[in-house]
């Protein structure tokens, strides 16, 4: 795995400017975590299961720090009752969906059959009438780690380096309103993200080798 210092010298040497006169190494730090979610948003390789428990008579929760989106598929949330019994309740596209739906959206108890996300948050319909622990299991997409100190290792393997100082490095240069270029190494990012997907692509079924975070 690219350290961030790694990643941090490759993108200023992008940028012709090896001293950090143009752009801080701090500032440009930041460049490269920005770079590195972008760059989740579009290949979706990070996922992990967050627990959360449920809390009687709580209809919303607030989601993981790093959550990026939820899988697809109906076993993505879970929610197991005080029987112990798992419920895999069904997700909609929004809270207003249901408001509009159900008269009893804010006074109905007990398992749920509806999930909705918005914004930080998600919440269930009806509302949960049992306080579990861990007992909602989410599959989720997740932000890579924020990259601090300069020993970090990015969450992405050694490959994605040179795609996401490239992906940095067009940030850093749209925050300076050379938009031009901006959009010539952001398009170079799209490139090298393209050859890395294909050069991964399994030979056989014919998807990416993910491994599980």
């Amino acid at each position: 795995m690219a350290t961030l210092s790694q990643i941090r010298v490759r993108t200023a040497a992008l940028l012709l400017d090896p001293n950090y006169d143009q752009t801080s190494s701090a500032t440009l730090n930041g460049f490269i975590n920005d770079a590195q979610e972008q760059i989740e948003e579009i290949v979706r390789l990070h996922f992990k299961t967050t627990a959360t428990s449920s809390v009687n008579g709580t209809q919303t929760y607030t989601l993981p720090t790093d959550f990026l989106d939820i899988m697809e598929g109906e076993y993505s949330l879970s929610y197991t009752d005080s029987s112990s019994t798992v419920h895999y309740p069904c997700k909609v596209q929004s809270r207003s969906d249901l408001t509009s739906s159900y008269t009893d959206f804010f006074t109905k108890t007990g398992t749920p059959t509806y999930y909705w996300i918005d914004d930080n948050n998600f919440g269930f319909y009806p509302t949960p009438n049992y306080s579990g622990s861990s007992n909602i299991s989410m599959k989720h997409y997740n932000i890579p780690a924020t990259l601090s100190a300069d020993g970090t290792s990015s969450d992405f393997a050694d490959k994605w380096k040179f795609a996401i100082a490239l992906r940095a490095a067009g940030i850093a240069l749209l925050h300076q309103q050379r938009f031009s270029e901006s959009q010539g190494f952001i398009l170079e990012s799209d490139k090298e993200i393209a050859r890395i997907l294909i050069n991964t692509l399994d030979g056989d079924a014919g998807s990416r080798k993910i491994k599980h975070r």
